[in-house]
């Protein structure tokens, strides 16, 4: 039988399944590199211990040659100490969306809060043009949650329609409540109307 979906299950309290065609990465051999690079840029002593305590749980890839990338970051509360407070969710996970987007020329960004699962979701999505090859675009998604144990966000690096309906439909479950598209079918389309 044919595996329609895997699912990552994170310490922190939450799974996410998504499609079985998305190829895992291994993330050990780039952690050093992703580490260096997020304490290098931290412009301030609380951005270092975020940087310290980062840790990139999840790769996924698809499309040849890997046209499209999902990558799942937590911050689990125990390393950052005194935790991270909901009224912090949009202002830490916009800081995520800039840093993700730091490549790339944005335009048309939207912005979304709901709740899934009990816990606070943020999310931006906005279509980037590569600084340094213009002929590379992509649609930008950030999703974080604020979860009891820490933070965890999504980042998807989107090169066509079928990634992005493949990450938006990916689900997410918190806490052993049951499992929820990660992004609600149709948010993005009705935070543009209000």
């Amino acid at each position: 039988m044919v595996e329609l979906f895997r699912t990552f299950t994170s310490e922190l309290g939450f799974s996410y399944t998504y499609d079985s065609d998305w190829e895992r990465v291994d993330t050990k051999p780039i952690m050093p590199v992703v580490k260096s690079h997020a304490e290098n840029s931290a412009k301030n002593d609380a951005e270092l211990q975020t940087a310290r305590c980062l840790q990139v749980a999840l790769i996924l890839q698809h499309g040849a040659p890997h046209r499209s990338s999902i990558v799942l970051a937590v911050l689990p509360n125990e390393c950052l100490g005194s935790g991270l407070k909901p009224s912090s969710l949009s202002g830490v996970a916009s800081g995520v969306a800039a840093a993700v987007q730091g490549q790339f020329i944005i335009k048309d960004p939207q912005y979304v809060a709901y709740v899934l699962g009990g816990a606070e979701f943020w999310a931006e999505r906005a279509q980037g043009t590569a600084k340094e090859h213009p002929e590379t675009t992509a649609t930008l998604e950030t999703v974080c949650a604020m979860l009891k144990s820490g933070l965890a966000c999504w980042m998807g690096f989107l090169r066509d329609e079928q990634s992005v309906r493949a990450f938006e439909g990916s689900s997410v479950a918190v806490s052993g409540n049951a499992a929820l598209p990660l992004i609600p079918k149709g948010i993005f389309e009705a935070a543009k109307v209000n």
